[in-house]
């Protein structure tokens, strides 16, 4: 009888790297809270269509391979996110400050689930976070989604943790628009703030 994973048992954890496609050994990788994802190998091809008498298909064309995907969550606070901004921006923290930059990071992702009866693996090296959205509405809470390049993914039945160790988030709530009280933009003088209040 089939044994099938479940979407639940779904663990993503990152790590950064200080060489681009290097994982460091027996790292500390941050467990990032999401709400899903689609990271994967994709791998395309294309038919030839050269005429062959016999009816055959001539060739079948690699003609592209790509590593990532997108990763949506329900915002909260946590230290995992905070190095995703860091690299999204380019910039570095400084004072609870988060400026635009230049600093290129990367990352090793290992995506963790149950299937078939057995823990499986496949790890994103050389990945790097980019395309951020958030959205939020009246009544609602916030969420959003980024998305991930990577230079290779590579499936296996072992972590890269090794004798390292995976940290769990924080419990910070998840955050709705009762939660924004103002917001800033560069050269706006002074930051624009909100008039709304909101009962707490």
């Amino acid at each position: 009888m089939p044994q099938f994973g479940a979407t639940n048992d779904l663990l993503l954890a990152h790590v950064a790297e200080t060489t681009m496609g290097v994982t460091p050994a027996n790292p500390t990788m941050d467990r990032l809270r999401v709400n899903g994802e689609t990271l994967n190998a994709n791998v395309t091809f294309d038919e030839a269509d050269e005429i062959n008498p016999n009816y055959d298909l001539t060739d079948l064309i690699l003609t592209g391979q790509s590593a990532g995907g997108s990763i949506p969550f329900d915002f909260a606070k946590h230290a995992a996110f905070d190095q995703i901004l860091d690299a999204v921006l380019r910039g570095t923290w400084t004072a609870g400050v988060l400026k635009a930059s230049t600093v290129r990071r990367s990352f090793s992702v290992e995506k963790s689930f149950l299937a078939g009866g057995s823990r499986k693996y496949m790890k994103f090296l050389g990945l790097r976070y980019g395309g951020l959205s958030l959205t939020g509405q009246v009544g609602g809470k916030i969420t959003g989604s980024y998305d991930a390049l990577a230079l290779s993914a590579i499936p296996g039945t072992t972590s890269i943790v090794g004798t390292g160790s995976v940290t769990d988030p924080g419990t910070n709530r998840i955050m709705s628009l009762v939660d924004v009280t103002g917001f800033a933009m560069a050269g706006a003088s002074p930051p624009r703030r909100s008039t709304a209040s909101v009962p707490r």
